[in-house]
């Protein structure tokens, strides 16, 4: 169909059609439907795709979280806020003043607080599409505490599919006793991706954790998940998937062989030599594990998980001066990872630079102002330097931030009480 008949189909041409709705010439691409809901974006230099999400387009949030928007896609020589304006003057402010999911997905990666509870709710919806609600529980996994859990047994046996699959990428970071509860009954779900999801969860747990009429459909269900795999077998990632899986049900050696073999398959790809160092790391044979992360720092020296992973091999190795060259080149390549910040600082106030720690710390909490790590790392260090006005200051805000965890609340009396 041409133009704007397939849209017309469902919605009235008298309503949609004229310019009242759209503000652009009948005549010109502003007005087609899929040109304001549907912009095409090319991938891969020859791969035009239209955004299937269908959505009003929103210049404001462009502003507030960097994504794209269809006005500046076409009017590319303006500016956002211009877009805006006009979109206010034609809709008035109840459309930009209306709350987005967006939003709270990206409060939600940046793990703020007060994310959590939009988030429990857009998972809980059922109104709400499928991937926003499956998107919402997946970024729960960042707030491990009893309200997710709670939501987490409610939606593990929600009617869809891809809510039920979330679910289980976040219990697989559980408890053990947790993964078992949620995921021993979904080794049996009509739906096969959620069936191989549980199977991966409960690789690792203890197998006295699961019940004894239930170890027959785990492994059939492990079964099927390698199955899974091997269809790509030519494909290094369907090796380090097997690594991890072997990692987690405990088989060092055939995880060894599966992170060797994806290295081979492609020597450019990073993960298999970080976990097979990680590997090593539990095997007690850091001396290994340094030789496979040298091998892929030679073929990626500005990669900051690399560095970062030295760094913490030369701290087991007790090479503190070389390891925190690496600690803190890991910063200089990954400035924005607070962890990454978190670390360095801690080895810092370890070598007694109390003050070059708060200084690393400082920096990342501008940045993240609600990272726990961090706060805790700043208050402690302030503590212990006779900081105790700093230090509460910081105390103060975790317990405002946190406040499920009793931790911070004792720490805060104490301080008070000083």
């Amino acid at each position: 169909m041409d133009g704007n008949a397939l849209c017309y189909r469902c919605h009235m041409a008298s309503e949609y059609g004229p310019r009242k709705h759209h503000f652009h010439d009948p005549a010109k691409e502003g007005a087609s439907c899929v040109e304001c809901h549907m912009h095409e974006r090319t991938y891969m230099v020859v791969d035009p795709r239209r955004d299937h999400s269908i959505r009003i387009p929103r210049p404001d949030l462009s502003d507030k979280l960097g994504t794209p928007n269809a006005c500046n896609q076409c009017h590319q020589d303006k500016s956002t806020k211009w877009a805006t304006d006009y979109l206010r003057q034609w809709y008035g402010d109840d459309l930009l003043n209306k709350p987005h999911y967006g939003e709270t997905f990206w409060a939600g990666r940046m793990m703020y607080p007060e994310a959590q509870q939009e988030l429990l709710r857009l998972g809980a919806d059922q109104d709400q599409p499928p991937m926003v609600r499956a998107t919402a529980i997946s970024l729960l996994g960042g707030y491990p505490n009893a309200s997710t859990s709670q939501l987490l047994e409610q939606t593990v046996v929600d009617p869809v599919p891809l809510v039920r699959y979330a679910t289980m990428t976040v219990v697989e970071y559980a408890e053990p006793e947790f993964i078992s509860k949620l995921a021993v009954p979904r080794l049996t779900d009509s739906v096969k991706l959620v069936r191989l999801m549980a199977a991966n969860s409960l690789a690792g747990v203890p197998r006295n954790l699961i019940p004894e009429e239930a170890l027959q459909a785990l492994n059939t269900a492990l079964e099927e998940y390698n199955a899974s795999l091997m269809i790509n077998a030519d494909h290094p990632t369907t090796h380090l998937n097997f690594g991890n899986l072997y990692l987690n049900a405990g088989n060092y050696e055939k995880a060894e062989a599966s992170y060797k073999e994806a290295i081979e398959l492609e020597p450019g790809l990073v993960g298999p030599y970080i976990n097979l160092a990680d590997l090593y790391r539990r095997l007690e044979r850091d001396d290994e594990g340094e030789k496979v992360l040298k091998s892929a720092l030679d073929k990626y020296p500005a990669l900051a998980a690399i560095h970062y992973s030295l760094g913490l091999l030369k701290v087991r190795m007790g090479d503190n001066v070389e390891a925190m060259v690496y600690l803190e080149n890991a910063i200089k390549y990954a400035p924005d990872d607070p962890h990454y910040s978190y670390v360095y600082a801690i080895g810092l106030n370890s070598q007694q630079q109390p003050q070059e720690a708060l200084k690393i710390l400082k920096r990342a909490v501008k940045q993240h102002p609600y990272d726990r790590n961090i706060l805790y790392s700043l208050a402690t260090i302030s503590m212990e330097n006779g900081m105790s006005q700093e230090a509460l200051q910081y105390v103060e805000k975790l317990v405002e931030y946190y406040p499920e965890d009793p931790n911070y609340q004792q720490v805060l009396n104490t301080l008070s009480n000083n």
